[in-house]
């Protein structure tokens, strides 16, 4: 079943994020298989596009960058997360042509999963969880930036 949020994995130094087309400094491992990938580098995303530069707010109050350098394989990608207290790891697929499943892994040390969906205006939205503390979930919204 589908919501229109997706959970939020954070902790307090997770909660918010930003991407942008720089993701030398994440790592390769833990990526999963996509069935879609379209990569542009366009201000307004297409059908299965999660690259680039983006500002994430989660509803836990962290703000942040993530900075993704698009698609590894088709529907893969990873990247850099930026936030005040830590940095981390970002990998991930599309999930569908409107979907995405990525997780942070931080360098304060927990990983938060995030499952999202892209919306006609243009921002990805969803929920997110910290796998190692499964009650800590929030809701996150990302625009261009």
């Amino acid at each position: 079943m589908r919501t229109s949020t997706r959970l939020l994995a954070t902790t307090a130094t997770a909660a918010v994020l930003g991407v942008s087309g720089i993701g030398a400094a994440a790592a390769a491992n833990g990526m999963v298989p996509a069935r879609d990938g379209v990569s542009t580098a366009t201000d307004t995303p297409v059908l299965g596009t999660f690259e680039g530069r983006w500002v994430i707010t989660q509803s836990n109050g962290i703000k942040g960058h993530l900075f993704n350098s698009g698609p590894e394989n088709i529907g893969y990608f990873k990247g850099v997360a930026e936030i005040p207290d830590a940095t981390g790891a970002i990998h991930g697929r599309l999930t569908g042509s409107n979907d995405v499943l990525f997780e942070i892994t931080w360098s304060s040390g927990p990983t938060g999963r995030y499952e999202g969906h892209l919306g006609a205006d243009g921002r990805w939205s969803g929920n997110s969880i910290d796998l190692s503390n499964p009650t800590s979930t929030a809701t996150w919204i990302a625009h261009r930036g």
